[in-house]
This record gives structure tokens, C-alpha cells and sequence, in this order.
């Protein structure tokens, strides 16, 4: 009995620890990142559970994709970023806002959509950076356009299966090709980022003005490994093409197309070991602790007698789709978006409701909730850190306050679509 009792509560109990410590990322004068807290929680539960390594390593090596994907998509757009690419792009991005308006603009519908190609937590780092340097440049006030970015990412990012982890480990999940996400996400992104444009430019009018910017000329910057740039902004596009090719030949994985891009753009350029130091390492450590911790809560009692026997009483109806959206929703404000997507893909398969409709639900709920709060989405702490580091700093109440009506309002297209597809249907 008690035996039970500790395998049902103790993944549970080190889950809600996990997030704790990601939402106050310090115990006492200590700072703990996030993929610390996760590993720590993944050895704890190890020590304490028999069979608990035997099952990680299945665990891990069934959710191998989901690493390849993110050691894929880090490579390239970390060569991107060392090459001075990134920089460069951005920067001339942020030039073409000549207004307030026109740079909010420009930060939902160029930024945001660039995370959707470039995953969402690689903008959030070098975003800020640029615009706090741009808003210096012109005389404003940064806050409100640090906080545009992290509400411009989690909407951009939905657009497709590269544009942040959840949507890419649901759309495998669920089956969804590469074209056919975006075809689905399209309406929904777009409503979005308008959304998100609208609010803000209402809520914070005396911000967002016509006054026009002072002319800032260009200044072209040399870097250490601009050599780097042509052939990583190469490979990157051959890799957008062989992930729209792969919606139409089914044989062929985006896991694949993946591994097989990245490793051959390792094996012809020379900065390969500038780019393996400079990969963000520590991301795909904090998901591999995710996966053990995240499998052992899906897999207890406790969780396997309460949210799956609900899911498998509801009908595959309108009212079931609301309710679905709900439940991930409040989840998120609790789990963040990319544990709950792996709760998910474990309670989800075998259900009435397992159908691409509901997975791909599940994708922009998850990333449309990250809006909420802060710790909604690992993009947000990222934008919200990098601001903090250059004397931006962003409250819990900022960030909520907009966020809150921005993020209920992204909701408004998915209930369309699911309206118009039962009703249809």
C-alpha cells in the first residue's frame, strides 16, 4: 500500500519542485536552471524507484527524435548566430521600423514569424539584445517592446513543427506532415499575432505613436566566422525545403531530413567545433531529465486513474473539443507548455478523441497558453533573462496583465476552427 502510494505521489511531488524552482530559479542565494531542477528530479526518482534507470533509458531513447530534432535545429541556427547572420538580419529587420507602430509591427510579423523557422528560444536570446540596442539608438522606453517579443514568439512560433518543441513532438506524435501543421496553423497564427498587434498598440497607445524615428544609417559589422554564413544560411534553406518535401514523400521522417542536413553540413564546414562549443547543450539535457520525470507521473496511478479515464469518457463532439482546450489551458499556467505536450502524447493515442484535429489542438493550445504568465513558456524567461542582464526588468505583473486578455483571445480561432469542423464534419 505504501509502496503505491510513494509510486503514484513522489513523480508528482518532484514534478511541482521542478516548476518551483524554474518559476523562483534560485533556493536561497543558489541559482538553478531549469535543466538542473529536471536532472536532479530525473536522478532522485532513479535512486528511490526500482527499475527506474532501465525505464529512462527506454524512455529517452523512445523520445530520441525529439533530440535529434533540437540538436538539428540548435546546429544550424547556432552557426547562424556565430557567423554574425542572425545579427545581421535583425538588425536590418528592426531599420525598416521607421515609427513605434511600424517597429511592433515589424516584431510580431518579422520576428515572430522567423520563430517558426528558427525555433522559438533562439530568437528569444538575440531579439532582446537588438532591440534594447535599437531603442537606445532612438530614445524609447524598451519595456513594452521586450514584452511584444515574448508574445510575438509564442504566436509566431506556432506556425509550423519547427517553430518551438511542443508543436514539433505533438505533430509527430500525431502524425501531422510538415505542410499540413502549417496549412492548419496558418489562420489561427496570423489571427494571433494581429491580436496581440491590436491589444497592445490599444493598451499601451501613449507608447505606440506615429512619431517617427531618427535616421539610423546602416554600419556593416565584421565577425570572426562571417566565412560561416553563406553556407549555414545554405543548408538552412536546403532544410526548410526538405521538410516541405517531406509532407508529400511519407517514407521519408523530418527526423531524418533533420539528421541527415545537419550531419552533412558538420562534415564539409571547417567551425565545426566552434559550433558544437557554442550549441545550446544545456536545452537538450533539461529535456532528457523532462522526459524521465514526465514519464514517470504519466505512468503512476495517480495521473493513469483520474485524467485518462476522463478523456476516454468524452465523445468526439464540439463540446468535448472546448473542454479539451480548457484542461490543456489551465495546465500550462501550471506545467508550462512543452511538459504538458508530453503529457499529452501519453494519454492522448487510444482515446476517442485521437484524431489530427485534437493533436494539432493540442499544439497551438500549448503555445498560445505560453502567453499567459512568465513561466508560461521557456521563451518568455529567456526574453525576460536577456532584458534583465541589460537593465530591462519585467515583472510577473507586466508580463500578466498584457497577457491575460492577449492569450484568451488566441483562443477565439481554435474554437472557430473546431466549430466549422463539426459542423462540417
Amino acid at each position: 500500500m505504501l509502496e503505491d502510494l510513494l509510486e503514484s505521489f513522489i513523480p508528482l511531488f518532484l514534478l511541482i519542485c521542478v516548476n518551483l524552482a524554474v518559476i523562483f530559479r534560485r533556493i536561497g542565494k543558489l541559482k538553478v536552471p531549469a535543466w538542473t531542477a529536471f536532472m536532479i528530479a530525473a536522478l532522485i526518482l532513479i535512486l528511490l524507484q526500482p527499475g527506474a534507470y532501465e525505464r529512462a533509458v527506454i524512455v529517452i531513447g523512445k523520445q530520441v527524435h525529439v533530440l535529434i530534432f533540437l540538436f538539428g535545429m540548435f546546429v544550424l541556427v547556432t552557426a547562424l548566430d556565430i557567423s554574425g547572420s542572425l545579427e545581421e538580419r535583425g538588425k536590418s529587420l528592426l531599420l525598416k521600423g521607421k515609427s513605434p507602430k511600424g517597429l511592433l509591427l515589424l516584431i510580431h510579423f518579422g520576428l515572430g514569424l522567423a520563430a517558426s523557422l528558427l525555433v522559438n528560444d533562439t530568437v528569444a536570446i538575440i531579439g532582446p539584445i537588438l532591440l534594447i540596442a535599437f531603442t537606445k539608438q532612438v530614445r524609447k522606453y524598451p519595456k513594452p517592446y521586450i514584452l511584444a517579443i515574448c508574445y510575438a514568439l509564442t504566436f509566431g512560433s506556432a506556425l509550423l513543427p519547427t517553430g518551438n518543441p511542443q508543436n514539433y513532438i505533438l505533430a509527430i506524435a500525431g502524425g501531422i506532415s510538415f505542410l499540413e501543421f502549417g496549412i492548419w496553423a496558418l489562420f489561427p497564427t496570423f489571427f494571433s499575432l494581429f491580436g496581440s498587434y491590436v491589444l497592445l498598440k490599444y493598451l499601451l497607445k501613449s507608447e505606440f505613436n506615429e512619431i517617427k524615428f531618427p535616421i539610423i544609417p546602416a554600419i556593416a559589422e565584421k565577425h570572426e566566422l562571417e566565412s560561416l554564413q553563406r553556407p549555414s544560411e545554405g543548408f538552412f534553406v536546403v532544410l526548410i525545403i526538405g521538410l516541405i518535401l517531406s509532407s508529400f514523400i511519407t517514407q521519408i521522417s523530418i527526423t531524418l531530413i533533420i539528421l541527415l542536413i545537419t550531419g552533412i553540413f558538420l562534415f564539409i564546414v571547417n567551425e565545426r567545433d566552434q559550433i558544437l562549443e557554442k550549441l545550446n547543450w544545456e536545452v537538450i539535457l533539461f529535456f532528457m531529465g523532462m522526459f524521465v520525470v514526465l514519464d514517470a507521473v504519466v505512468s503512476s496511478n495517480l495521473f493513469v486513474n483520474t485524467i485518462s479515464p476522463f478523456l476516454n469518457q468524452l465523445e468526439f463532439n464540439f463540446t468535448s473539443f472546448v473542454i479539451f482546450i480548457l484542461i490543456i489551458f489551465l495546465l500550462c499556467q501550471v506545467l508550462s507548455n512543452v511538459p504538458v505536450a508530453i503529457l499529452i502524447t501519453g494519454i492522448l493515442p487510444g482515446t476517442p478523441l485521437d484524431h489530427p484535429i485534437f493533436w494539432m489542438t493540442a499544439a497551438l493550445t500549448t503555445t498560445f497558453a505560453g502567453a499567459t504568465t512568465v513561466i508560461g513558456a521557456a521563451s518568455n524567461i529567456i526574453v525576460i533573462d536577456t532584458a534583465a542582464e541589460r537593465g530591462v526588468e519585467i515583472t510577473w505583473w507586466d508580463f500578466t496583465k498584457f497577457g491575460i486578455p492577449i492569450s484568451i483571445l488566441s483562443l477565439i480561432p481554435i474554437l472557430m476552427i473546431g466549430l466549422l469542423f463539426f459542423i462540417l464534419g
